[in-house]
């Protein structure tokens, strides 16, 4: 499989476009757990190979956990943000997948990044603003979930989970900002790929916290995913709080 370069960055790059917001999703498909979006942020007039980068999931866990740090030293910015089990049943995923984009966006503001476009992997523009908003519903947390966002030159530790330092709305919404959509991204592009690391390092991270809370899911091993063990243990035990109860969990 060929592996991913930053052609499609390069290309973006335009006189009223100098940084280049790549966003992927982690943990869209599970049964418990947050879903999580990682944001790398790249100065297309600095760009610099990343050769090792690849789509986090044909990665090892410990390349995984050997490559976060690479990529945060490489991006100009980065974050990742969650949205927990209870926010996807209140809100749907989609709008989740958006809100968690947004606590990311919201730390990488904090750090004193900026972007003039978006590359986003996929077919759906789930950045889409919707008509009616439901951001404007739980602002005050917009932020509780957010991971602190890295300067290139900052190899400081992963955001936490919860409980962080309100951050002020960003001044430009990355709802408004342009975006490409890109099926495949995470395979093709440097930028995206690298985002999926930093989300993929994230939330299992935070699965392996939640599996000593709640040994009896697997969750350090399965990520909140729906394998047969995992399933067993729903119908053993019943679903928990971190899951996601309007699913269909059998």
């Amino acid at each position: 499989m060929p592996a991913p370069t930053l052609d499609l960055e390069r290309s973006l790059a335009g006189p009223s476009v100098r940084y280049l917001a790549c966003l992927d999703e982690v943990g869209r498909g599970a049964l418990a757990g947050p879903v999580s979006v990682g944001l790398t942020v790249l100065d297309l007039t600095a760009l610099v190979e990343l050769p090792d980068v690849r789509d986090s999931k044909l990665l090892k866990a410990a390349r995984r956990e050997e490559l976060a740090p690479v990529v945060r030293e490489w991006a100009a910015f980065c974050a990742v943000g969650h949205a927990e089990a209870a926010e996807i049943d209140s809100f749907g995923i989609v709008e989740a997948l958006a809100l968690a984009a947004q606590r990311a966006w919201h730390g990488v503001v904090a750090a004193g990044g900026r972007a003039d476009a978006v590359l986003l992997d996929g077919k759906h523009n789930w950045l889409q603003r919707p008509e009616e908003s439901l951001f404007d519903l739980f602002a005050p947390a917009a932020d509780a979930l957010a991971s602190t966002a890295l300067p290139a030159d900052d190899g400081g530790p992963a955001g936490s989970r919860g409980g962080g330092t309100a951050v002020v709305a960003p001044a430009v919404d990355i709802r408004d900002i342009p975006v490409t959509m890109r099926i495949k991204a995470d395979m093709d592009c440097q930028g995206v790929a690298a985002a999926s690391i930093l989300a993929k390092v994230e939330r299992d991270a935070i699965m392996a916290a939640l599996a000593e809370e709640h040994p009896a899911f697997g969750w350090d091993v399965n990520k909140g995913y729906g394998t047969a063990a995992h399933k067993d243990a729903i119908r053993q035990l019943g679903p928990c709080d971190q899951h996601r109860r309007s699913w269909k969990l059998l």
